[in-house]
């Protein structure tokens, strides 16, 4: 039997479809317009949510936070950088264009203390769980 390595991705296939035909001498695709998405981590503790989203080379001007309809919208644009009268540029691998990440937070977030920091190119948001009222002891009188 052959063991064949397995590489998962979270392209789409139809973006790889688009890389196959649209490719350089170098089997490198030749557009940077592509839109891309950071990587997040979301962690849960006990009275709040927090998301890291890594947003290398951005800073707090080019990213936007809203909140709507109990969705949590990130997005931004990272301009491209690159010098295309450079003939000996022949590969890049960092990704350039807007992008948005949306998060459903139901009835979750307490919205009006949300609190986000930039800092070394990671985005942290602190988003505070509601506060529920604990269920109470209650004695119910029997008739």
């Amino acid at each position: 039997m052959t063991l064949i390595k397995w590489k998962p991705s979270n392209d789409l296939p139809a973006y790889n479809l688009d890389n196959f035909f649209n490719t350089n001498e170098w089997g490198f695709t030749s557009s940077s317009d592509f839109e891309w998405s950071p990587s997040v981590d979301i962690e849960e503790f006990q009275n709040l949510y927090k998301i890291k989203m890594d947003i290398p080379g951005l800073s707090k001007k080019d990213v936007k936070i809203t909140i709507f309809d109990n969705v949590l919208e990130i997005s931004g644009d990272r301009k491209n950088t690159i010098n295309s009268n450079n003939k000996y540029y022949k590969y890049n691998e960092r990704s350039t264009g807007s992008f948005k990440r949306r998060f459903n937070i139901k009835n979750l977030i307490n919205d009006d203390k949300i609190t986000a920091t930039s800092k070394n190119g990671l985005l942290e948001i602190l988003l505070p769980k509601l506060e529920k009222d604990i269920p109470k002891e209650k004695n119910i009188k029997i008739n």
